[in-house]
């Protein structure tokens, strides 16, 4: 992967920039340099809400206890709603620090996308030139010169016009020539007719949409993760329809299929994302107790007539 494998490596510290808090007769001295841990891999929590709102209470209590890295949802927004969140009613405090992300939430158009991403992690949007309708793209710095582009798409299954599948085949190629180090793309891209453990599609089509975007997949040397069915309701045949694509092929581990959240008909996907990446610290402060002026504290203490004061009810 042009790094260091992440499997049986220790967490990494940088022990060259620590924040330095130095307590010295009464007075606290703020070192200002950086402070960072370098750790192996991002957590990444994955799903297609179909809704969101009505879900929050959920998401809280499935990400608080291991605080993913990141976290990507699709179909945030129902179908048919007059009443619009706004972004900041979609924060989850209770669960960590973010910057939120979003794409179609204050307009008509499309379901809307959210993106949380660790504010520990130096993160940034950029705009893709091809305007795909509905896809969030960040920039996140690793370590060193590595640098991570992560994506999250919807593709509907009711727009089955070529320019707009050609546009989804001409994002997945952009992303692939900007040339960063760490790739990772995940989504609700509704292509049912994929067998993606054998990477083929139902029939003799190899024009359809579905083999265009194997094509593209395989022309960019991308990888995609998920294999079993990835959403189901009731009677209907289980698909695999959210996805997990990559630019090197162990960039994925422990990989699970979790419960929808609450009657989503879309399973959780929850997945470590190997990589070596900076998290920043806040700054600790440390008292040193050691470099206490006791002397003076002593001399000013007997001065005060605690006899009197005492018996005066004054501890002022």
């Amino acid at each position: 992967m042009g790094e260091e494998s992440s499997k049986n490596k220790k967490v990494k510290r940088d022990t060259k920039n620590v924040n330095i808090n130095v307590q010295k007769k009464g007075k606290v001295f703020n070192g200002n340099v950086n402070n960072f841990t370098v750790l192996p891999k991002l957590n990444c929590f994955y799903t297609n809400a179909d809704q969101l709102f009505n879900k929050m209470s959920e998401l809280i209590v499935r990400t608080r206890d291991n605080k993913p890295n990141i976290i990507g949802i699709t179909e945030v927004k129902p179908k048919a709603n007059r009443y619009k969140p706004s972004t900041a009613e979609y924060s989850i405090p209770e669960v960590g620090n973010y910057k939120v992300f979003e794409k179609n939430i204050k307009s008509d158009e499309g379901r809307d996308l959210l993106m949380y991403v660790d504010s520990n992690l130096e993160a940034t949007e950029i705009t893709m030139k091809t305007e795909f309708q509905e896809n969030i793209f960040i920039k996140v710095k690793l370590n060193q010169n590595d640098k991570l582009l992560v994506g999250l798409i919807y593709r509907t299954p009711s727009n089955s016009s070529k320019e707009y599948n050609d546009k989804l085949v001409n994002l997945m190629s952009e992303a692939t020539d900007m040339g960063y180090s760490h790739i990772l793309i995940m989504g609700d891209f509704n292509y049912p007719e994929i067998n993606w453990e054998t990477w083929n599609t139902k029939g003799d089509r190899p024009n359809s949409i579905e083999n265009k975007f194997l094509e593209a997949l395989q022309d960019n040397f991308l990888y995609q993760h998920t294999t079993k069915p990835t959403r189901w309701r009731g009677a209907d045949t289980p698909h695999t329809l959210d996805l997990l694509i990559t630019n090197e092929e162990e960039m994925i581990s422990n990989l699970e299929y979790m419960s929808p959240l609450g009657k989503s008909d879309h399973c959780v996907l929850s997945f470590d994302f190997n990589c070596y990446v900076n998290i920043k610290r806040a700054p600790r402060i440390a008292n040193l107790y050691n470099h206490g002026n006791y002397k003076d504290f002593i001399q000013e203490l007997n001065k005060i007539d605690w006899h009197n004061k005492l018996n005066a009810g004054n501890f002022h």
